[in-house]
């Protein structure tokens, strides 16, 4: 094992240190109650020796924790409640509110401290929070990768066997091959992560490129003009070709009288659109989810869309919901 590695591991601890979901207000209300207890009984075991002396250095690292784990709410109720019991019982005259000059400078020096932790507590929580989506969403990018290389990889394979079928001899076959694998990569180039909107009818040409390598002929594209946002086209099209490439290798494209029907109708901004695999090989429930199936679950964002797949005997079925 390398320096490297042995470090990876102790260099990333710090980020299990923020809180792995958002607290609810009365979660970091309870949070903020909890430290000031135990900050008020630490305090109080100082009494004999301190007596007013040090009126809020238990209060401290109550703050930092409610701060960080909590955020700036509880940060602030733990920064103001802690002021009024530190000046009630610890700064002179002590049982009461009013306070003498010296002391006063204390208080007023633990909130402008109070306040400069609060702050960086929940920047630096925040940034915890930012580092560890960042990781998360390169491991699954990492992963998405791998499975999209070895789905190529497949598709290929797949792209050759069927041209082989159908072609006439060898010169027919290369030429076919030819320009299934430039469709192909055509397609993976489908570039829509600009801004700019896509014209009217733009789905009817996203799903005819995605589908182009995996047999065009045998997909029956119908449905009315529908502008698909760059942000909707991105999962969009993830979903048609997860669902080209399970058709190619086990359902309906991986024979010759397999067909695939894709059409869509629209009810106001939603867009309903239906996946269906006719003629192939009978189909049964897999029994473990793969990563292409979570991919087609989870491809949308919830408040962007939902795709659906249903494995009938009679054929793979996917209803996909999205607003455009």
């Amino acid at each position: 094992m390398s320096a490297g590695s042995r470090q990876k591991p102790a260099g990333r601890w710090w980020l299990k240190l923020a809180p792995q979901a958002r607290l609810t207000f009365w979660q970091g209300q309870a949070l903020a109650g909890g430290c000031l207890v135990a900050a008020v009984l630490l305090r109080l075991c100082f009494v004999a020796t301190l007596g007013t002396r040090g009126t809020f250095f238990t209060f401290f690292p109550a703050l930092m924790v409610a701060s960080f784990w909590g955020g700036i709410t509880p940060g602030l109720t733990c920064l103001i409640l802690s002021a009024l019991i530190g000046d009630y019982f610890w700064l002179i005259p002590r049982d009461g509110f009013v306070i003498n000059a010296p002391d006063l400078h204390v208080l007023v020096g633990y909130l402008i401290s109070g306040l400069v932790i609060l702050v960086i507590c929940s920047l630096f929580k925040k940034l915890l929070e930012a580092h560890r989506a960042a990781e998360e969403q390169a491991r699954l990018l990492t992963h998405e990768m791998r499975h999209r290389i070895r789905n190529l990889m497949g598709l290929v394979q797949a792209i050759s066997l069927q041209t082989a079928r159908r072609s006439k001899g060898l010169s027919d076959y290369q030429d076919q091959f030819h320009d299934r694998l430039e469709a192909l990569g055509l397609a993976l180039a489908l570039d829509v992560s600009n801004d700019e909107a896509l014209t009217p009818a733009n789905l009817d040409m996203l799903v005819a490129r995605v589908l182009t390598p995996f047999g065009h002929h045998n997909c029956q594209i119908s449905g009315p003009p529908v502008p698909v946002t760059p942000r909707t086209a991105t999962p969009l099209a993830l979903v048609i070709h997860e669902l080209a490439t399970n058709a190619v290798k086990y359902g309906a494209l991986s024979v010759p009288e397999g067909r695939v029907e894709i059409g869509w109708r629209r009810r106001g901004r939603m867009v309903h659109l239906e996946w269906r695999e006719i003629g192939g090989p009978p189909v049964a429930p897999p029994k473990a989810q793969g990563f292409g199936t979570r991919l087609i679950g989870s491809a949308f964002r919830r408040e962007e869309g939902q795709a659906e797949i249903t494995y009938d005997s009679a054929g793979v079925q996917c209803i996909v919901r999205f607003s455009a």
